[in-house]
């Protein structure tokens, strides 16, 4: 008998719960990460990532762990949304 692997069980309510629960934190993280980019903010990357993840959830009431999942939505789509603005933004053009 296996001993039960709870990053695992972590890891399937994650994913149960962020397909479409959470779209308006999705949104909201591609934006802000545009945001940052357009913008001279005068904070790092990470310091407007955290902030306009607080801002996003403080206007949705709920559990603890449907905040928790909503900011693990929310920084999972900013740093996709980062990390393609990077691959576009230095993409080199081929021939």
């Amino acid at each position: 008998m296996h001993a039960p692997n709870p990053q695992g069980a972590a890891s399937c309510v994650r994913s149960k719960y962020l397909r479409p629960e959470y779209p308006e934190a999705i949104r909201a993280a591609r934006h802000a990460a545009l945001i940052w980019f357009q913008s001279e903010t005068g904070m790092t990357l990470s310091q407007f990532r955290d902030v306009r993840c607080w801002e996003h959830c403080e206007r949705y009431q709920g559990s603890v762990v449907e905040r928790h999942l909503r900011e693990y939505a929310f920084r999972k789509a900013y740093a996709e949304q980062v990390g393609q603005i990077i691959v576009d933004r230095y993409e080199t053009p081929t021939s």
